[in-house]
């Protein structure tokens, strides 16, 4: 994998990360179930949804 390649996909995953922190509760479930449904690899859908309802519980 390149540099760029890398570098995009840790971008687009900070882009999202970023956007479920700042969705309502109905909106994060909604984006929740879709993550977990998609073809993404499950190490990384882990990892997000730990992260993003980490930053969630802290933010409020």
């Amino acid at each position: 994998m390149t540099v760029e390649k890398r570098v995009t996909i840790q971008w687009l995953y900070l882009q999202l990360l970023y956007t479920m922190i700042k969705l309502n509760a109905q909106q994060y479930q909604e984006v929740v179930e879709i993550v977990e449904s998609s073809n993404l690899p499950r190490d990384f859908v882990s990892c997000l949804l730990r992260v993003s309802n980490n930053k969630r519980v802290t933010r409020q």
